[in-house]
């Protein structure tokens, strides 16, 4: 729109865009000093027949939601090799780096370089792992659990009138949110289509993993999480909770550094949308560097305070709906 209007070509639009753009993203005063950081990746170009995905990582400051930087990839050699670009001394002032449970990532700020020995710069930090995903993963246990029973059962998948179909949404509710008539749908549908109680135990899982986020207290926290590893952790468990409790294990110090630093993957999320939002108004991206310009440009400005905003209305209206 910019190039119609000055009646001009986009490439000429475009190549003023990159001069101008670069020199805001390569301002040293752009990115200060950030005790708190998150990694969330998201897709730039999805698989096709002879490409395989591309996916880029988002660095974002967790308690702006600036975005500070983007590197292709996911994988532990890509944060690597990023962050063999970034000043130690910057690196030095990181403290929490937050993430989700993906390995990748957690392999490069703990673990020493493979190929070199050289150990992280980012060794020292307290990693901290989301809670929406902890959760999430919970969440998935209980579907996938629901689908292989529908399986074994009815040998066939979700109908509408199946009793563990009809419930499907009501097993991923909170407890503190189900009312009565919830209740009686859940006990009649567990009743006449989960006869081993397998659906049940992964839900009551799920419940165990949401009551270690229902507390502040640390010690208290880590004991229901102690608690909801063991019961998903007996021989006769399903497959769906020997994973969960092996993920629990793996990631428990992580999982409890939230208690501790409040850190989450919500401003990450957040600047996740804005990615999205720059990848739709491009109708896609093909070059990494133009695709990173323009993000940092959409969402790597520091937050500035806003004022509050003075409510107009200063009465109650006479007609309330």
């Amino acid at each position: 729109s910019i190039a119609r209007g000055f009646g001009v070509a986009w490439l000429t639009v475009w190549s003023a865009m990159k001069r101008v753009g670069r020199q805001r993203i390569e301002d040293p005063d752009r990115v200060g000093p950030t005790p708190m950081v998150g990694f969330d990746e998201t897709v730039m170009q999805p698989a096709q027949r002879r490409r395989r995905r591309r996916l880029v990582t988002a660095v974002v400051d967790v308690d702006s939601g600036q975005i500070l930087d983007v590197f292709e990839g996911r994988d532990a050699r890509h944060l690597r090799a990023w962050m063999a670009t970034m000043p130690l001394s910057w690196l030095a002032m990181i403290h929490v780096v937050s993430v989700d449970p993906h390995e990748g990532y957690r392999g490069a700020v703990v673990n020493p370089d493979p190929l070199t020995g050289r150990p992280s710069p980012l060794a020292g930090v307290q990693i901290v792992v989301d809670p929406f995903h902890v959760v999430r993963l919970a969440n998935m246990a209980v579907t996938r659990c629901r689908q292989r029973i529908q399986q074994e059962t009815l040998e066939h998948r979700g109908w509408k009138g199946d009793p563990l179909y009809d419930i499907r949404k009501l097993l991923l509710v909170g407890a503190e949110r189900v009312d009565e008539a919830g209740w009686a749908r859940i006990h009649a549908a567990l009743d006449a289509g989960d006869p081993n109680d397998a659906v049940r135990d992964c839900w009551v899982a799920k419940e165990k993993v949401r009551d270690v986020y229902l507390t502040d207290d640390v010690g208290l926290a880590a004991e229901r999480l102690d608690d909801a590893i063991a019961w998903c952790t007996p021989a006769e468990s399903g497959p769906e909770l020997r994973r969960l409790a092996k993920l629990l294990r793996r990631w428990r110090t992580q999982i409890l550094a939230h208690h501790t630093t409040g850190a989450s993957n919500g401003p990450v999320e957040a600047a996740n949308l804005t990615i999205k939002q720059v990848k739709r108004s491009g109708r896609g991206f093909r070059n990494f560097d133009n695709y990173r310009l323009r993000i940092l440009l959409a969402g790597g400005a520091p937050q500035r305070e806003t004022q509050p905003v003075t409510s107009i209305r200063t009465r109650r209206p006479r007609f309330v709906a």
